[in-house]
């Protein structure tokens, strides 16, 4: 079941962070990504690095800066699996001012990754 997420954007250092409020135990890096788990080992949050450019190329059209700092709320799941997890975040993304689309991200976690 897919929970609300909080969303925050670092526009210098083109991070972007969801979470899904949960404290944070440990994190790993994986790829473009750090996966923050919970002290019950459940993956509660992620960062993606350089941001701007893996969504543009995830979405196969154009995320700017500007649009990923006011992404203003987004839902956050993982499905997990004996070899790997399945993280997906549904953002809801400014097209133009005051239209929002919604969009689905996945990234998937090897099972190495998560405990």
């Amino acid at each position: 079941m897919a929970k609300e997420a909080h969303v925050d954007y670092d526009f210098e250092e083109d991070i972007l962070y969801i979470s899904t409020g949960v404290a944070v135990q440990d994190s790993l890096e994986f790829d473009q990504f750090i996966i923050d788990f919970s002290a019950d080992d459940k993956i509660v949050g992620l960062e993606i690095m350089n941001a701007s450019k893996y969504l543009e190329n995830f979405f196969e059209s154009e995320i700017d800066k500007k649009r990923l700092e006011n992404i203003k709320s987004a839902k956050f799941s993982v499905i997990g699996q004996k070899e790997f997890s399945i993280i997906k975040i549904v953002m809801k993304i400014p097209l133009v001012k005051g239209i929002f689309e919604d969009r689905l991200f996945t990234a998937t976690a090897p099972a190495v990754v998560v405990a």
